[in-house]
Protein backbone atom coordinates (compact mmCIF):
# COMPACT_ATOMS: atom_id res chain seq x y z
CA UNK A 1 0.00 0.00 0.00
CA UNK A 2 1.11 3.64 -0.73
CA UNK A 3 4.01 2.08 -2.86
CA UNK A 4 5.49 3.57 -5.64
CA UNK A 5 6.12 2.32 -9.33
CA UNK A 6 7.40 4.80 -11.97
CA UNK A 7 9.70 5.10 -14.73
CA UNK A 8 9.56 1.64 -16.41
CA UNK A 9 9.05 0.29 -19.53
CA UNK A 10 7.88 -3.25 -20.80
CA UNK A 11 8.22 -4.24 -24.21
CA UNK A 12 7.14 -7.10 -27.02
CA UNK A 13 6.30 -9.43 -23.82
CA UNK A 14 3.62 -11.94 -23.22
CA UNK A 15 1.53 -12.01 -20.28
CA UNK A 16 -1.49 -14.99 -19.93
CA UNK A 17 -2.89 -16.53 -16.88
CA UNK A 18 -6.41 -17.66 -15.57
CA UNK A 19 -6.96 -14.69 -13.17
CA UNK A 20 -5.96 -10.65 -13.04
CA UNK A 21 -3.48 -9.77 -15.72
CA UNK A 22 -1.04 -6.65 -16.43
CA UNK A 23 2.35 -5.79 -17.65
CA UNK A 24 3.45 -3.56 -14.50
CA UNK A 25 1.17 -4.64 -11.39
CA UNK A 26 -1.67 -6.29 -10.85
CA UNK A 27 -3.90 -4.03 -8.13
CA UNK A 28 -2.77 -0.52 -7.10
CA UNK A 29 -2.90 1.34 -3.89
CA UNK A 30 -0.05 3.14 -4.67
CA UNK A 31 1.21 5.23 -7.12
CA UNK A 32 2.34 4.43 -10.80
CA UNK A 33 4.13 7.52 -12.73
CA UNK A 34 5.91 7.69 -16.04
CA UNK A 35 5.59 3.93 -17.32
CA UNK A 36 5.34 2.67 -20.73
CA UNK A 37 3.94 -0.92 -22.18
CA UNK A 38 4.81 -1.54 -26.04
CA UNK A 39 3.99 -4.43 -28.13
CA UNK A 40 2.88 -7.16 -25.51
CA UNK A 41 -0.20 -9.39 -25.54
CA UNK A 42 -1.93 -9.89 -22.32
CA UNK A 43 -4.62 -12.13 -22.19
CA UNK A 44 -6.82 -13.44 -19.31
CA UNK A 45 -8.71 -16.35 -19.39
CA UNK A 46 -11.31 -16.01 -16.47
CA UNK A 47 -10.30 -12.21 -15.02
CA UNK A 48 -9.28 -8.37 -15.98
CA UNK A 49 -6.41 -7.73 -18.32
CA UNK A 50 -5.15 -4.07 -18.61
CA UNK A 51 -2.01 -2.96 -19.38
CA UNK A 52 -0.65 -1.13 -16.99
CA UNK A 53 -3.12 -2.46 -14.47
CA UNK A 54 -5.82 -4.46 -13.96
CA UNK A 55 -7.40 -2.92 -10.60
CA UNK A 56 -6.22 0.69 -10.16
CA UNK A 57 -7.48 2.30 -6.05
CA UNK A 58 -4.54 4.71 -6.10
CA UNK A 59 -3.22 7.15 -8.78
CA UNK A 60 -1.71 6.43 -12.27
CA UNK A 61 -0.02 9.65 -14.52
CA UNK A 62 1.88 9.96 -17.35
CA UNK A 63 1.79 6.11 -18.52
CA UNK A 64 1.27 5.21 -22.12
CA UNK A 65 0.55 1.94 -24.10
CA UNK A 66 1.17 1.56 -27.23
CA UNK A 67 0.57 -1.13 -29.73
CA UNK A 68 0.08 -3.98 -27.10
CA UNK A 69 -3.27 -6.67 -27.62
CA UNK A 70 -5.06 -7.41 -24.33
CA UNK A 71 -8.50 -9.82 -24.11
CA UNK A 72 -10.08 -10.47 -21.06
CA UNK A 73 -12.62 -14.03 -21.19
CA UNK A 74 -15.73 -12.98 -18.72
CA UNK A 75 -14.05 -9.96 -17.41
CA UNK A 76 -13.38 -6.55 -18.37
CA UNK A 77 -10.28 -5.64 -20.46
CA UNK A 78 -8.70 -1.72 -20.78
CA UNK A 79 -5.76 -0.23 -22.55
CA UNK A 80 -5.04 1.15 -19.10
CA UNK A 81 -6.53 -0.04 -16.74
CA UNK A 82 -9.45 -2.86 -16.19
CA UNK A 83 -11.30 -1.41 -13.33
CA UNK A 84 -10.57 2.08 -11.94
CA UNK A 85 -11.40 3.01 -8.66
CA UNK A 86 -8.81 5.87 -8.61
CA UNK A 87 -7.75 8.36 -10.20
CA UNK A 88 -6.18 8.04 -14.14
CA UNK A 89 -4.70 11.15 -15.01
CA UNK A 90 -2.80 12.03 -18.40
CA UNK A 91 -2.31 8.56 -19.85
CA UNK A 92 -2.45 7.71 -23.56
CA UNK A 93 -3.14 4.60 -25.06
CA UNK A 94 -2.38 4.34 -29.25
CA UNK A 95 -2.49 1.75 -31.69
CA UNK A 96 -4.14 -0.95 -29.04
CA UNK A 97 -6.27 -3.68 -29.94
CA UNK A 98 -8.85 -4.76 -26.74
CA UNK A 99 -11.07 -8.06 -26.86
CA UNK A 100 -13.90 -9.15 -24.60
CA UNK A 101 -14.88 -12.67 -24.83
CA UNK A 102 -18.43 -13.19 -23.28
CA UNK A 103 -18.94 -17.12 -22.28
CA UNK A 104 -20.64 -16.15 -19.01
CA UNK A 105 -23.89 -14.71 -18.12
CA UNK A 106 -22.66 -11.56 -16.25
CA UNK A 107 -21.84 -8.04 -17.88
CA UNK A 108 -17.86 -7.09 -19.33
CA UNK A 109 -16.88 -3.95 -19.84
CA UNK A 110 -13.95 -2.71 -22.44
CA UNK A 111 -12.84 0.63 -22.60
CA UNK A 112 -9.79 2.48 -24.08
CA UNK A 113 -8.49 3.38 -20.84
CA UNK A 114 -10.75 1.44 -18.58
CA UNK A 115 -13.49 -1.34 -18.75
CA UNK A 116 -14.98 0.02 -15.59
CA UNK A 117 -14.70 3.37 -14.65
CA UNK A 118 -15.92 3.58 -10.78
CA UNK A 119 -13.26 6.87 -10.50
CA UNK A 120 -11.70 9.86 -12.12
CA UNK A 121 -9.89 10.13 -15.59
CA UNK A 122 -8.54 13.18 -16.51
CA UNK A 123 -6.62 14.39 -19.35
CA UNK A 124 -6.43 10.58 -20.77
CA UNK A 125 -6.03 10.69 -24.70
CA UNK A 126 -7.12 7.48 -27.11
CA UNK A 127 -5.71 7.56 -30.65
CA UNK A 128 -6.23 4.40 -32.97
CA UNK A 129 -7.47 2.07 -30.55
CA UNK A 130 -9.61 -0.61 -31.65
CA UNK A 131 -12.13 -2.56 -29.11
CA UNK A 132 -13.86 -6.01 -30.22
CA UNK A 133 -17.07 -7.91 -28.51
CA UNK A 134 -18.02 -11.37 -29.51
CA UNK A 135 -21.58 -10.79 -27.91
CA UNK A 136 -24.18 -8.40 -28.14
CA UNK A 137 -25.63 -9.43 -24.73
CA UNK A 138 -23.94 -8.03 -21.56
CA UNK A 139 -21.26 -6.11 -23.08
CA UNK A 140 -20.77 -1.94 -23.08
CA UNK A 141 -17.50 -0.71 -24.85
CA UNK A 142 -16.48 3.06 -25.02
CA UNK A 143 -12.99 5.22 -25.89
CA UNK A 144 -12.57 5.52 -23.12
CA UNK A 145 -14.26 3.12 -20.68
CA UNK A 146 -16.89 1.01 -21.20
CA UNK A 147 -19.06 1.68 -18.32
CA UNK A 148 -18.95 5.02 -16.56
CA UNK A 149 -20.31 5.31 -12.91
CA UNK A 150 -17.33 8.05 -11.54
CA UNK A 151 -16.11 10.90 -13.78
CA UNK A 152 -14.59 11.68 -17.00
CA UNK A 153 -13.34 14.82 -17.81
CA UNK A 154 -10.59 16.65 -20.45
CA UNK A 155 -9.75 13.42 -22.66
CA UNK A 156 -9.95 12.96 -26.35
CA UNK A 157 -10.93 10.04 -28.34
CA UNK A 158 -9.06 9.91 -32.19
CA UNK A 159 -10.04 6.76 -34.62
CA UNK A 160 -11.32 4.92 -32.10
CA UNK A 161 -12.94 1.56 -33.51
CA UNK A 162 -15.71 -0.46 -31.59
CA UNK A 163 -16.01 -3.39 -33.66
CA UNK A 164 -17.88 -6.62 -33.37
CA UNK A 165 -21.23 -7.23 -31.30
CA UNK A 166 -21.95 -4.58 -28.67
CA UNK A 167 -25.03 -4.19 -26.54
CA UNK A 168 -24.05 -0.60 -25.38
CA UNK A 169 -21.20 1.23 -27.09
CA UNK A 170 -20.15 5.26 -27.42
CA UNK A 171 -17.58 7.18 -28.65
CA UNK A 172 -16.85 8.08 -24.52
CA UNK A 173 -18.63 5.34 -22.42
CA UNK A 174 -20.63 2.76 -23.70
CA UNK A 175 -22.77 3.15 -20.59
CA UNK A 176 -22.83 5.80 -18.42
CA UNK A 177 -24.81 7.22 -14.77
CA UNK A 178 -21.53 9.08 -13.45
CA UNK A 179 -19.91 12.47 -14.57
Amino acid sequence: KDGTIQNLNVENSFFTGVNDISAIVGINNGTINNCTVKGCSLKSSNGKTGAIVSSNYGTVRNCRTIGNTASATNSDVGGICAYNKGTVIECTSEEDSLAIIREGYHWQYAGGVAGYNDGNIIKCTIITVKINANSDRYTSGGGIAGNNTGTIANCEVSACELEGKWEYKGGIAGWSSGN
